[in-house]
């Protein structure tokens, strides 16, 4: 029987704001494990912290069940065999990361480049060791697409910078996660198609605009062509009406809309 030797903290709390591996560089943002008192884990640390990579083994604690079969939230548009994926949907809910040690302080272990919620019970430690952990030459299967390179227009940089300053953290890296691969794929993502090449990609309340330059979206999604997308701006999902001091709040996040609008003057026209 299992038993945790600590917990992952960090901002991240839902499971789409979980960075992807293979965009995990995104996140340079720091958690930290902290380890269980009592259980001389302090000595167990010991050495550790000459290492710059590690492995963490955790426990999936967002998901009860497993599927024998699974959608991957990128490259194939079928169902695959469980085992021939990262899905957190396993018989056994065990996962396993590549992180980097930033420093240990006493029982807690910070690193950056995770893809761990807060929460996340921790099973062990190991060092990355690059002459056994690393295989370039290796065939990665049916995950064969190209990653698309995401840059961010002048307004669109500005307005992220205001979210992230008034405390949405996670926005830029659920686009980096979400529009790397298959960008316009409307059956794994919110996402809307607003003419040939301008679409529309939802997070929580809020609405963000790209294009996808010299490509159509079928050559998008099909990844005949290499694509750019550009970060255009973003708009509230709420529309004025919904944005009256008066009206219901459920998400508590208004008052960060209506300063927003009034900063940038973009609002949405429909109902999140």
């Amino acid at each position: 029987m299992f038993k945790p030797i600590g917990y992952f903290h960090c901002d991240k709390k839902y499971p789409y704001q979980a960075a992807r591996q293979g965009n995990i560089d995104i996140n340079t943002e720091m958690g930290f494990i902290e380890l269980e008192g009592g259980q001389n884990f302090e000595q167990a640390l010991i050495g550790l912290e000459q290492f710059s990579h590690i492995w963490i083994i955790y426990q999936f604690h967002k998901n009860q069940n497993w599927k024998p079969m699974v959608l991957p939230p990128r490259g194939s548009s079928t169902k695959i065999g469980v085992f021939a994926t990262r899905s957190p949907y396993r018989p056994n809910p065990i996962g396993m990361t590549c992180v980097q040690l930033r420093k240990i302080e006493g029982r807690k272990v910070f690193v950056s480049g995770f893809d761990l919620l807060d929460g996340t019970p921790v099973l062990d430690l190991k060092p990355y060791l690059a002459y056994a952990d690393s295989f370039p030459e290796a065939n990665m299967g049916w995950i064969q697409n190209e990653k698309y390179e995401i840059q961010f227009s002048i307004q669109g940089e500005q307005q992220l910078q205001f979210l992230e300053k008034n405390g949405e953290k996670n926005i830029r890296g659920f686009i980096i996660n979400q529009l790397s691969f298959d960008p316009l794929n409307a059956d794994k993502k919110r996402i809307s198609l607003t003419n040939e090449n301008i679409a529309t990609l939802s997070y929580r309340t809020w609405r963000v605009d790209f294009t996808f330059a010299n490509n159509g979206p079928d050559r998008a999604i099909n990844n005949q062509e290499d694509c750019t997308i550009t970060i255009n701006g973003i708009r509230s999902g709420y529309s004025s009406e919904e944005l009256l001091l008066t009206s219901p709040d459920p998400y508590q996040d208004k008052q960060l809309h209506r300063l927003f609008v009034s900063q940038f003057h973009i609002s949405d026209n429909s109902s999140v």
